[in-house]
């Protein structure tokens, strides 16, 4: 992020209050929470057996298909009543999971994995496009080229997201 020091006076708060806006769109947010959950479905992989592993994953699977959702005492009722065709569909055992065992095969966390793939382009797509749109706000401010500068690009830490999905 560049420095507002080689702008005009009258420019650097404009700039600043674009930037900042940038910081608290949701769709930011929404997007670093998600991509925050992909890097530890990363770390962990599809490979382990731990079952500590398996309830991270399920927490990062959460909160990437819904970043804003947070899991409280209610909305395990709501994950109990719905476990079934869940645990159907990614070969949830809950037998092993009360057994503290690893409840989530290789297989399941690779259709999971698959299933994140869509909404990884998704908010890939939406972060890039506020990023350019503040972008362009700010070269129309400045009659400048460079607003891009201004703006904290959160895409650099992570690497290729979608390479996970491969």
């Amino acid at each position: 992020q560049q420095t507002t020091q080689k702008l005009p006076k009258a420019l650097v708060t404009p700039v600043q209050g674009i930037a900042n806006s940038f910081d608290n769109e949701q769709t930011i947010k929404d997007y670093n929470t998600a991509m925050g959950g992909y890097q530890t479905l990363k770390n962990i992989g599809v490979s382990t057996s731990s079952p500590t592993d398996d309830q991270a994953f399920i927490y990062a699977f959460a909160k990437i298909m819904d970043p804003n959702s947070v899991v409280r005492e209610g909305e395990y009722n709501t994950v109990q009543k719905y476990s079934q065709s869940w645990a159907q569909s990614f070969g949830f055992n809950m037998a092993r999971y009360l057994a503290n065992k690893a409840f989530l095969s290789k297989d399941a966390k690779q259709k999971m994995f698959k299933t994140l793939s869509s909404k990884i382009n998704a908010l890939n797509s939406q972060y890039q496009n506020v990023f350019d749109e503040y972008a362009r706000r700010i070269n129309n401010l400045t009659g400048q080229t460079n607003g891009a500068d201004y703006l904290t690009d959160y895409s650099k830490a992570f690497n290729d997201p979608l390479a996970l999905f491969q």
